[in-house]
């Protein structure tokens, strides 16, 4: 299994977030597998201003890193 490193960014926020997946096969931003593990990593998402909500996110690049 190969270890790719998924980069993606919360809509209204100007940063990148990166999150690492276990995956027997290239991955493409609308696998489930991609879909499944930014949704859980944006969970812990902190935006500074606690008014505005999350409404989108994008996947950026996805690097096989092993």
């Amino acid at each position: 299994m190969a270890i790719y490193k998924i980069t993606y960014r919360i809509s209204g926020d100007e940063t990148y977030r990166d999150v690492n997946v276990e995956s027997s096969h290239p991955l493409t931003p609308v696998d489930d597998k991609v879909i499944e593990a930014t949704r859980r990593d944006s969970v812990n998402y902190q935006k500074a201003s606690t008014t505005d909500s999350v409404f989108g996110i994008t996947v950026v690049t996805i690097t096989e890193v092993i």
